[in-house]
């Protein structure tokens, strides 16, 4: 008989905290072998994987939820910059203070993989469709999803970037077309208005002092920039190795700041006033300012020297020009 996955993700997690450090590298294959004859729920699997991930970082700020009713489900939309780690760390704030755990919406593309698929499939993930496809198709698909996230929340939360794709450039705006799609589970006879006074729609702001894939983002964006050129699978950043990469790359601090939940009539309000908690409680860690103070040209002061130096670890082995949109995409999270 299948022993519980209660039990068995306690078991396991002891024994990774006895046997893992913040710099021993990530094995997916690992995680997916100790679950492998387990049947997870979301809660029991997010458990289990933000123990994993979490240990990696100095430090996890999290700030707001006692704000957050908890006689409900809400949907959580936030900044985006890392593919695994911004559900992750949402999740393990939410079951850090016995709430529910999050299901997240992440896009079709990142299902290719075999591993990633599992990976999904156990985190309970709902999938937004992407690349080329029928105009037919993709609306079919696209309601579906809008459907699913509503029949979600009655028994979890759910996780959504605010816009598709991470903000490699690192400025933070949210797409009204994620609020379109929610738009689309209201029944025909119901007011947009209406319908979005029925959800608990909440903003958070997801703050990394160093963020773990800077460096594959800025390569991306400056290989862009080439003329002519176009991605290979290595300078891709969403693929599964460049996701492991940055898990292993973690470090320093990061601040998870939640807002109360909104309530708009249109989706262009609620856009201005995601926005606007995400930006006024993004959290300027010294990366950030030593960043806009690079860029300017500046003298920076003593308390920003180690930022600097790690800068410069950093963008060592980049091109200048993608070490310089490295650089810039810090000082940006600055610029509101």
């Amino acid at each position: 008989m299948p022993q519980s996955i209660n039990e068995s993700t306690s078991s396991i997690a002891k024994r990774i905290a006895a046997e893992d450090n913040r710099s021993a590298p990530f094995q997916i294959s690992e995680l997916l072998h100790q679950l492998k004859d387990h049947h997870s729920d979301v809660t029991a699997f997010m458990t289990f994987f933000s123990h994993w991930v979490i240990r990696r970082f100095r430090r996890i700020e999290i700030e707001g939820l006692d704000r957050i009713p908890q006689h409900r489900h809400h949907i959580f939309i936030s900044n985006h910059r890392d593919i695994l780690l911004d559900p992750v760390l949402i999740n393990h704030a939410l079951l850090s203070h016995q709430l529910t755990a999050a299901r997240s919406v992440i896009g079709s593309n990142l299902m290719e993989d075999p591993a990633m698929a599992r990976l999904m499939s156990l985190a309970g993930c709902l999938e937004v469709p992407r690349g080329d496809m029928p105009l037919r198709d993709k609306f079919k698909a696209l309601k579906q999803l809008s459907a699913n996230i509503q029949s979600s929340l009655e028994q979890h939360n759910v996780w959504i970037a605010q816009r598709e794709g991470r903000a490699k450039d690192g400025i933070d705006e949210t797409n009204p077309a994620v609020l379109k799609m929610l738009l689309m589970a209201k029944e025909k006879h119901q007011s947009t208005a209406s319908f979005l006074s029925q959800q608990s729609i909440i903003p958070v702001s997801i703050s990394y002092q160093w963020d773990p894939s800077d460096t594959h983002k800025a390569l991306e964006r400056y290989i862009r920039g080439l003329d002519g050129t176009e991605l290979d699978n290595a300078s891709r950043t969403d693929t599964m190795q460049h996701l492991i990469d940055s898990l292993d790359r973690c470090e320093g601090d990061v601040q998870i700041n939640f807002g109360t939940p909104l309530y708009s009539e249109t989706p262009d309000e609620l856009v201005t006033h995601i926005d606007q908690h995400i930006l006024e409680n993004y959290r300027y860690f010294d990366s950030h300012l030593a960043a806009l103070s690079m860029t300017k040209h500046e003298t920076l002061s003593d308390d920003l020297k180690d930022a600097e130096n790690q800068f410069k670890e950093r963008i060592s082995e980049l091109p200048d020009a993608a070490g310089a949109l490295l650089i810039e995409s810090y000082a940006n999270s600055c610029r509101k």
